[in-house]
């Protein structure tokens, strides 16, 4: 990870319709300056963080819109309008992969190594040591309000009031990241979880898509454990379990009987492609379905 990049989204976390607005803002040819206040019909602040969640979901490449966004997005698309849990976790994935928002990737790659329950605290000063380490120099402000962000994208506000005033988190049907409940006399600090389980509402289809989406042609051969454990893995970024991910890998064997055989020799499990199979035929399969 050689470039750190923290805010730039004013304090928004990104909103159900936000990324929608924003790719038809692109596809049509549009640029998001002042006019875009009155194109997108929200404040200049939310036009601003529009254009940078589009750009953190990986949805834009040179002011025109990804192939995965023209893919979902156009009114033809796969899920314009995210009605499918596994458009959630398909984004999920590519604000991860794409690092243009450094903490998503600190936070499923590197933090959850190092702690699984955790308060904001832990997760600063692991933050403030990695940006130490690169030599950026990163406002305490600035970080507060990208953790806070985060938050906000995969919770819940806690009042209804909140969730009315602020709309809820894009991400939060996920469960990825939960609230521990506080016991007996603890009065400390609130403390999450970003725990792997087996993750039911996330399809296979989609697991199946990130891994062949990010493989060169060369690449036949896929170690359980790599999937499970290598940064920027399914089993890394979905928070999954093993179970959980070898029940993925068995969906997918059953589905895809000529394309994939699993070994297990040696007391070595690996995934192996007996025959290509395009990651856009995937995609296009499960949302056909």
């Amino acid at each position: 990870m050689n470039t750190l990049r923290f805010t730039g989204h004013d304090t928004f976390h990104c909103r159900q319709f936000w990324l929608k607005k924003g790719f038809d803002h692109i596809n049509e040819g549009r640029v998001f300056n002042d006019d875009a206040v009155i194109d997108l019909g929200i404040g200049r602040n939310m036009v601003t963080a529009v254009r940078f969640w589009v750009k953190a979901f990986g949805l834009e490449s040179k002011d025109k819109p990804s192939e995965l966004a023209q893919k979902i997005f156009n009114d033809e698309g796969f899920d314009p309008y995210i009605e499918d849990v596994g458009t959630l976790w398909l984004l999920h994935y590519e604000l991860v992969k794409c690092r243009y928002s450094s903490i998503y990737a600190i936070i499923f790659n590197e933090f959850r190594r190092q702690k699984v329950e955790f308060t904001k605290d832990h997760l600063t000063r692991f933050i403030n040591r990695k940006c130490e380490q690169h030599g950026v120099n990163l406002n305490p402000s600035s970080l507060k309000r990208d953790i806070d962000v985060f938050f906000n994208n995969y919770m819940l506000p806690e009042s209804k009031k909140e969730i009315e005033d602020s709309f809820s988190g894009l991400l939060y049907e996920l469960n990825l990241l939960s609230k521990l409940k506080k016991t007996g006399a603890d009065k400390s600090e609130n403390r999450y979880k970003i725990e792997n389980r087996e993750r039911p509402s996330l399809p296979a289809e989609i697991v199946l898509f990130c891994i062949l989406k990010n493989v060169s042609d060369e690449e036949t051969t896929f170690s359980f454990k790599d999937l499970l454990e290598k940064d920027d893995s399914v089993g890394r970024i979905f928070a999954l379990s093993a179970n959980g991910l070898m029940n993925k890998i068995q969906t997918l064997l059953g589905q895809y009987p000529n394309h994939f055989v699993w070994s297990d020799a040696g007391g070595i499990q690996t995934l192996q492609i007996k025959k290509k199979l395009n990651h856009w035929s995937v995609l296009e399969k499960y949302y056909a379905a």
